[in-house]
This record gives C-alpha cells, structure tokens and sequence, in this order.
C-alpha cells in the first residue's frame, strides 16, 4: 500500500506472518539478486533458478527483510525478517560486497566486517 504525505511517500510492506509488523520499502536499501546467463535464461545466483526470486532490504529501522517470489502462478510472494547472518550470506552468495554494503549505517557495516572475519575459513 502506497501512501503520499505531503513531502514523503510510505510504501508499507507487511512482513508475511509477523501480525501487522511492516516496512517502508521507499526508505529501506535495496540489494537486488545477482543472476547469470545460461545460454537461455537469466538464473538466479541465490535460487539457482529462473523461476524463483530473491532480494534482501535494510529497513529504516535497522531490520533485514528477504523478499521471495516466483514467476509461476498461484506461487506466494512472502517478505520474511531474518537476520543479520542470514543476511550476510545472502550478501554473499549474491556478491554484494563491498560496494552495495557502503550504502549501510557505519555500525552495521562494521558488525558485518566482525561476522566476515569469523566466517573466513
């Protein structure tokens, strides 16, 4: 549901099964799913699919949101709150670093540099 205020506009997006928790996709960063050409298709790094989708968002108030969809009919589309673990690898399995994470609060970045080092074998 989009709504316009007077200078600001809210798209407020209901994280599936959460009872009302929602977040402004407007104000939220955005990292989109890296994806590879097959010969035929573009496929999803994250899903290893054509068909099914995958991007994460940094909301405004400091929360990592998955967002799942496929292109098949009657697939449910789902924002689900994970966290910043999960993020993290989703990052990564993604390549999202370092650019797209310099778009992040210095705290977060930093929490994300602690959990990368603990993750390097």
């Amino acid at each position: 549901m989009t709504t316009t205020t007077d200078k600001t506009t809210i798209d407020r997006v209901a994280i599936t099964g959460a009872e009302g928790r929602w977040f402004d996709r407007v104000a939220a960063v955005l990292f989109k799913e890296d994806t590879w050409f097959d010969g035929n298709n573009h496929i999803s790094r994250v899903t290893g699919s054509q068909w099914f989708h995958q991007c994460l968002y940094f909301t405004a108030g400091g929360s990592w949101v998955l967002h799942r969809w496929s292109n098949y009919q009657n697939e449910p589309e789902t924002y689900q709150l994970i966290e910043l673990s999960e993020a993290i690898v989703w990052l990564i399995e993604n390549r999202c670093f370092p650019a797209e994470v310099l778009q992040l609060p210095e705290k977060i970045q930093s929490e994300i540099a602690t959990i990368l080092r603990s993750l390097e074998v």
